[in-house]
């Protein structure tokens, strides 16, 4: 399991201190739903990550959203401000997901 962005696989991003950010989040993955939260925990993450860490800021948090049917794939739009300056991580909160790889690192500078 991973995440994918521009083609890349759980890339670190870096945005700077005060910025608004977009998430368009969709779920590409057949037969498999996925959610997205920014997270202040780190890994190793436990089999229910999500109920093991706290999202690091007010709307950075999209429930699990259902897996593509046909052509048509799922997926939510997430608005927020950055948090404070730190490293944080984007996981899948679906059980499983974030241990077994779904994760990668923001950066707030």
């Amino acid at each position: 399991m991973y995440w994918q962005a521009d083609g890349l696989v759980n890339p670190t991003i870096v945005i700077p201190a005060g910025s608004s950010v977009t998430v368009n989040f969709a779920d590409g993955d057949p037969g498999t739903i996925h959610g997205w939260e920014l997270t202040t925990a780190g890994p190793p993450f436990p089999v229910m990550a999500m109920m093991a860490s706290q999202v690091a800021a007010p709307g950075a948090f999209a429930m699990p959203v259902s897996p593509p049917s046909g052509s048509n794939w799922y997926g939510r739009t997430l608005h927020f401000a950055a948090p404070p300056a730190g490293t944080y991580h984007y996981i899948c909160p679906v059980p499983g997901h974030a241990a077994s790889g779904m994760w990668g690192t923001l950066v707030v500078a």
